[in-house]
């Protein structure tokens, strides 16, 4: 696989969805096929000659020609060094990105991952009460860019300085339009609940966009209870010859009891106030209030 094109032979695997989705779970689940090489959340590389932008939207203009390159092979080769057929990867803040990476990867297979909204509010306030992304985490993202990704960390620095002075910072996540109003100006719990709510929107409706043979929507909740016949369709479809491996790292890894928590974590009355930001998108999505 010398050409940086070679990659089309063995289309990509996108796995999409907001923070706290399963989207880090399902990636793992596929790290453990013998032909794939999982990358999680590579953004350095996404962004690349994209720096500095208002929020995480990036569109089919974004996608110049040096761009496109540089993107396609430093895949390419993080698959070639581990001798691995299909590369996989997941990025939350490409659910903001959706038409850039089809214009980067046209022959890319797609997963989106959608959960219960209410459950991922809960998720995130579990990460934020536990410290938020960890140094190792950061060290290590640090380490797997090239010099030429490194402007990519440069607008981490506020949470940078937060963990220098022992503080969480309380942002975390996708960067939809309008996020920084909503940081500065609304409690975290509306903040978290209009993120949520607007990346799921654009994710989902620009994932309608993608041929219906390229990709593939998944309810987090359909996925804790799958069997392995449909996990193994899910491999096939993602072009994974090891699909043995696949099914037996999802069986031993899924935990079914998660998928309600939510329910027993707010107190009567906490949603309501929320009720009116999610609940449009939940219904887009499928979900009953």
């Amino acid at each position: 696989m010398s050409d940086t094109n070679s990659v089309r032979r063995d289309r990509p695997l996108m796995l999409f969805g907001s923070h706290r989705s399963g989207t880090t779970w399902m990636g793992s689940v596929f790290s453990k096929a013998r032909d794939v090489a999982y990358w999680a959340e590579p953004r350095q590389v996404w962004v690349y000659g994209n720096w500095f932008r208002p929020d995480d939207v990036l569109t089919e203009a974004d996608a110049r020609p040096g761009i496109v390159r540089h993107i396609r092979r430093r895949f390419q080769r993080f698959a070639e060094r581990r001798g691995k057929r299909v590369f996989c990867e997941k990025t939350p803040s490409n659910c903001l990105r959706i038409p850039f990476v089809r214009t980067v990867y046209p022959e890319g297979r797609y997963v989106l991952i959608v959960r219960d909204g209410r459950a991922v509010l809960r998720s995130t306030h579990e990460i934020l009460e536990r410290g938020g992304a960890r140094w190792k985490r950061m060290w290590e993202k640090a380490w797997e860019a090239t010099p030429a990704e490194w402007p990519a960390y440069l607008e981490k620095w506020p949470w940078l300085v937060s963990k220098l002075l022992g503080r969480t910072h309380p942002f975390w996540g996708t960067r939809p339009p309008g996020w920084r109003d909503w940081f500065h100006h609304d409690p975290p719990d509306i903040f978290f609940a209009k993120q949520w709510a607007a990346t799921m929107r654009i994710a989902f409706e620009d994932f309608h966009q993608v041929p219906e043979s390229q990709r593939r929507i998944i309810r987090y909740e359909d996925l804790m209870r799958a069997t392995a016949d449909a996990i193994r369709d899910l491999a096939e479809f993602g072009g994974v010859d090891d699909t043995a491996g696949v099914v037996d790292a999802f069986l031993k890894s899924r935990d079914d009891t998660r998928d309600d928590v939510w329910r027993s974590s707010y107190a009567p009355g906490e949603l309501e106030k929320l009720r009116p930001i999610i609940e449009p998108t939940l219904h887009v999505l499928g979900y009953e209030w």
